[in-house]
């Protein structure tokens, strides 16, 4: 009877063990996401902005970012750590020249090779209006690694874009 009674226990407590294991592996993955959902607003936009909206919307984007990023995009042959802070000017310029902007993220594949480090497969889909009515419609494949701030989010510490998948 005593033994029953302890494995009972045992299954109960491996069972909540489980669970707990379960709850925080997926809780991290959406929390993951939602960072890469947040950039894609943050980038977005559906009509023309004053130049002060569009610099806080960058501002906002960058502060995802940690304070040394890494980029690699081997069709422009750029593989390089920047500043975060150096990247806004190159963004607010790319960003400017669009009167609307739409910036998906699908199909994720994310891994926690470490802890408090995550690497996200994750395909881009960017749609844009030009100012002159022109549209453009890119789908890239990414390879992101993202690690948690001082504050417990998550943030792209490196971004790969991998291929452009044809349509």
């Amino acid at each position: 009877m005593v033994k029953k009674q302890y494995l009972f226990m045992a299954a109960a407590v491996l069972c909540m063990g489980a669970f707990a294991v379960y709850h925080v592996y997926f809780d991290e993955k959406a929390k993951v996401k939602k960072q890469f959902a947040l950039f894609g607003r943050r980038i977005s936009k559906q009509a023309e902005e004053s130049r002060l909206i569009e610099a806080a919307s960058i501002n906002k984007a960058l502060h995802l970012f940690s304070r040394q990023v890494r980029l690699e995009i081997p069709s422009r042959s750029i593989s390089r750590t920047y500043d975060r802070r150096d990247l806004s000017a190159p963004l607010f310029s790319q960003r400017s020249r669009y009167a609307k902007i739409d910036l998906q993220f699908l199909d994720y594949i994310i891994g926690f090779p470490g802890e408090d480090k995550a690497q996200v497969n994750v395909t881009m889909n960017l749609k844009a209006q030009g100012m002159d009515g022109s549209h453009m419609d890119e789908t890239h494949e990414l390879i992101c690694d993202l690690v948690k701030n001082e504050r417990d989010d998550w943030i792209f510490s490196r971004v790969e874009i991998v291929e452009v998948l044809e349509k």
